[in-house]
């Protein structure tokens, strides 16, 4: 074989080495991954009742964003499509996600019980 053939053979292996490499770091990224947050953290005790009521706020946001995860969105879609295990770690995750915020919400509420704090209300409602 000439010097030019094997010039265009590595060409192609490295262009499709390259589109590998691009379709894992596409994968790699567009895995959903919601926040796990602590439960407790060493602070709480010294956070005002309004500080406990915006920490009961964002956990009922992050458990809001590890629900969106687990529906029909076009991450899963292809998720599914391609690399279906994937999607098992997704719903995983996301369920470990609204676990933690729950028990968070839980600690936080014993607080705010204890300091005597207004009756938190979502701000859903």
């Amino acid at each position: 074989m000439s010097n030019k053939l094997y010039i265009i053979m590595g060409v192609i292996i490295m262009k499709k080495s390259y589109f590998i490499s691009l379709g894992l770091l596409f994968f790699a990224i567009s895995c959903a991954s919601p926040t796990v947050v602590n439960s407790v953290k060493p602070a709480d005790i010294d956070l005002s009742c309004a500080q406990l009521a915006n920490e009961m706020d964002d956990m009922d946001r992050f458990m809001k964003e590890a629900d969106d995860v687990k529906g029909v969105t076009g991450g899963n879609i292809a998720r599914a499509i391609f690399f279906w295990p994937s999607i098992l770690g997704s719903y995983s995750n996301a369920n470990e996600a609204i676990q933690a915020a729950n028990a968070r919400k839980v600690h936080i509420s014993n607080i705010m019980r204890e300091k005597k704090c207004p009756i938190y209300r979502d701000s859903k409602q």
